[in-house]
């Protein structure tokens, strides 16, 4: 259920169901590696009002799924606007789930974005 409330939220653009899906103290590791991770699910509100929020005629479709103890990975692909750009995106995710709450506790996200202009 929680993967599917995640890209449920992201297509609805809900910060709500974000908010109620991971836990008080989640990270969100949007780019390993590259940036640093966000702490606290005041922070990763923040960044879906800054980042999913802007984005418009949002398609996700998720391509598969797999399940551990307290983790779940998916494959997806899809495409959005922003005020910019068209972008395609494909990648996985990884959510890490608290076994007290059945909450997310970490969101790891490894995609890759084809942007290009609008005409």
């Amino acid at each position: 259920g929680l993967i599917a409330d995640y890209f449920t939220a992201w297509r609805n653009q809900s910060v709500d169901t974000v908010r109620s899906i991971f836990t008080n103290d989640a990270v969100l590791d949007e780019k390993p590696g590259i940036e640093r991770p966000l702490h606290g699910k005041e922070a990763i509100t923040q960044y879906w009002v800054d980042h999913p929020l802007q984005q418009k005629n949002i398609f996700v479709n998720v391509e598969q799924v797999a399940y551990g103890p307290n983790l779940a990975m998916c494959m997806f692909g899809g495409n959005f606007n922003t005020p910019k750009q068209h972008i395609d995106i494909q990648g996985a995710f990884y959510f890490y789930i608290d076994s007290h709450t059945q909450k997310i506790e970490r969101l790891v996200q490894q995609f890759t974005t084809n942007k290009t202009p609008h005409v």
